[in-house]
């Protein structure tokens, strides 16, 4: 109850400095102060110990795969996979995947964990707030946001961007984890949540953005002169984007989305800073499997740098 009102009071003064940048017209200077402020709104206590059971399970070749329930003290628990490359040779980077909207934790597993592993790299994928394990009658997010509910929405948002920060704290306590080497990967609503999650996390070096975008639908439908819609927009991911940079930002897009179009796609991207790069692809919403060989190669090249270096070079 505390972190809610807490929570509300710092969205609510961070929406005034957004309403009233807005209203003057936002400069670059003054778009990276508002991710700043916005990026508040996702503190959180990080002395509180985190508990976490684990499981092993059957896995893939190549692969080692544990279940995870990490336990926050006070909070509600999350739900984790966490994939590792069997081979290893000292720590390894990590990769935090956030699932799209009706989602679960295993739908970016599935699609890029073993590319990842084939690479040298760990990933760590968790159930969003009111989805796959965590979601419950009373828990539903797709629920919250088609009765456009948008202070139970913004909660929960708010929820999961703090949950990914607890991964990346559990991350630092395990030996096979090269926690300085994170970047997180996120496909459509997990896409959204991710890049508010580089905004607020400094240690994440790097992200990647499949199928998403900022919807002018929605834009629309928020901008009304009222504590709701102030609330929501510190929600938007265009008001968390200019904040990312000096670190990169790879966005990949189908050109016949539906769900986020390319003008959708292009307005999150134009609010980007650089280093930023845009890539097309001849897909709808759910993108191609050279569209994931394409963010796991950028994701190698971004965290194992030099041994990408190594494997370009010819034989001697």
């Amino acid at each position: 109850m505390r972190r809610t009102f807490a929570l509300c009071c710092a969205t609510f003064l961070c929406a005034v400095i957004t309403t009233a940048t807005i209203a003057r017209g936002a400069s670059p200077d003054d778009a990276k102060r508002l991710a700043k402020a916005a990026a508040v709104t996702f503190d959180y206590d990080n002395r509180k110990q985190v508990v976490a059971n684990s499981l092993s399970l059957k896995s893939p070749e190549g692969l080692s795969l544990e279940k995870i329930t990490l336990k926050p003290d006070g909070e509600a628990h999350i739900p984790l996979l966490l994939t590792l490359p069997s081979k290893r040779n000292g720590p390894v980077p990590l990769v935090v995947l956030l699932h799209g909207l009706g989602g679960n934790k295993r739908q970016l597993v599935d699609l890029y964990a073993r590319r990842l592993a084939e690479k040298g790299i760990a990933t760590a994928a968790f159930d969003l707030d009111g989805h796959g394990e965590r979601k419950t009658a009373e828990n539903d997010f797709r629920q919250k946001l088609g009765r456009g509910n948008l202070l139970a929405v913004g909660l929960s948002i708010s929820r999961n961007v703090v949950d990914g920060r607890r991964v990346i704290d559990y991350a630092a306590t395990r030996d096979e984890l090269d926690s300085v080497k994170t970047a997180v990967m996120g496909y459509s609503l997990g896409s959204c949540i991710g890049c508010m999650l580089a905004n607020a996390e400094p240690r994440v070096i790097g992200l990647v953005m499949n199928a998403g975008g900022t919807s002018r639908q929605l834009l629309a439908s928020i901008n009304r002169n009222s504590a709701a819609a102030a609330f929501a927009r510190m929600y938007r991911p265009m008001v968390h984007a200019p904040g990312i940079s000096p670190r990169p930002v790879l966005m990949i897009n189908g050109s016949r989305d539906r769900v986020f179009p390319p003008a959708d796609a292009r307005l999150l991207f134009a609010a980007l800073d650089k280093p930023k790069e845009i890539r097309w692809y001849n897909t709808g919403h759910r993108l191609s499997a050279r569209a994931a060989d394409d963010g796991a190669l950028w994701l190698e090249k971004l965290l194992l740098a030099d041994k990408a270096v190594e494997r370009s070079r010819p034989s001697q």
